[in-house]
């Protein structure tokens, strides 16, 4: 998308709103602190759905214009009923749309004009890890590969930074702390 001088906006995002919000975190750094939330039930087999309703930042909960809900399943081969995209999937999603999202977000800020960008993403995992069968295999992805092509006004290396600028490729690429709480009924 062009700049569009008569409402501020860059690739479909009002600049000058933007650059407003991100003048008062850089002031506020306590505004900038955000807390995502979503709970999740298991709805037998190997489904479960995910609701997502709120956020927490700048010191209060704001609801979402409408609440999601969001299924997972397994394929067949894993006795799944196939009705749904895996987690792992939804995390392969998660990862190419935040890195897209926050690079064209932070080209608006720049006044950088993209005119398209797309990727393609793989995962590789080893089942054996998940199903508990060898405790030495990483239950999770052992690699990730994305392909973006982004046409932009800027050089590689800009859209490349703002690429791993991303909040999922630093979740993905670096450890993150998980603090589990658990309530059995024994």
């Amino acid at each position: 998308m062009n700049t569009d001088t008569q409402t501020d906006t860059t690739n479909g995002i009002n600049s000058k709103a933007q650059n407003q919000i991100n003048e008062a975190l850089k002031h506020n750094p306590a505004m900038a602190q955000i807390t995502f939330q979503a709970s999740n039930e298991w709805k037998g087999g190997t489904s479960s759905r995910s609701r997502i309703s709120r956020f927490s930042m700048a010191g209060g909960s704001h609801p979402h214009k409408q609440a999601f809900e969001v299924d997972t399943d397994l394929p067949m081969p894993f006795l799944g009923s196939d009705r749904a995209p895996t987690p792992a999937e939804y995390a392969l999603h998660a990862l190419a749309a935040c890195m897209n999202s926050t690079m064209v977000y932070n080209c608006s800020a720049r006044g950088i004009t993209v005119r398209s960008s797309a990727a393609e993403i793989e995962g590789d995992l080893d089942a054996r890890g998940f199903v508990r069968l060898d405790d030495s295999i990483r239950a999770g992805y052992q690699t990730i590969r994305i392909h973006f092509k982004v046409d932009a006004d800027a050089p590689r290396e800009v859209i490349e930074d703002l690429l791993k600028g991303s909040p999922m490729f630093d979740v993905f690429s670096r450890s993150v702390p998980i603090q589990l709480e658990l309530e059995t009924s024994l």
